[in-house]
């Protein structure tokens, strides 16, 4: 399966930078999210 073509190296650095997008945007979304809901179920009591 280790073949040094250029697809699977092109393949390989798109997953990385799809990894790396999938980490920020969960380490950023997810604590907003936290917040909203805490805040929509404080105004909602």
């Amino acid at each position: 399966m280790v073949k040094s073509s250029p697809y699977s190296r092109y393949e390989t650095a798109f997953n990385l930078c799809a990894c790396f997008l999938i980490n920020c945007i969960s380490k950023s979304v997810l604590p907003s999210f936290l917040v909203v809901s805490f805040i929509l179920n404080f105004s909602a009591k």
